[in-house]
């Protein structure tokens, strides 16, 4: 199983998303029929343009509980082992999002 979500992002607190705005993203949560455990996540970006610092960062949630804090695009990263029914996903920074993927494992990513 893959889950996709694409966004833009950036420093506001703004809490919805419009293509080509830079907004804060509004956290994603998926409830899953069971318990589910997700592995991997990836998300691809590209850095703001103009001067600023880049900033980014992923917060995953399983079952209401912080369970893993990504800082840079580009790298699969492994998710703690655990199943969750519901998953939340939180990105913030001022990088547009073009491709957010979430994982069962990591093989599943480049699917």
């Amino acid at each position: 199983m893959v889950l996709h979500q694409a966004a833009s992002f950036g420093k506001s607190s703004a809490s919805s998303v419009s293509p080509g705005l830079s907004a804060a993203c509004a956290p994603l949560r998926v409830r899953m029929a069971g318990d589910v455990s997700l592995g991997a996540v990836l998300v691809d970006a590209t850095p703001p343009k103009g001067g600023e610092d880049p900033a980014f960062a992923l917060k995953v949630w399983r079952d209401g509980r912080l369970i893993h804090t990504i800082t840079s695009p580009h790298q699969m990263s492994r998710l703690p082992d655990g199943l969750g029914s519901v998953w939340q996903f939180e990105l913030s920074g001022n990088h547009t999002i073009t491709r957010a993927a979430f994982a069962t494992t990591p093989d599943e990513l480049w699917q």
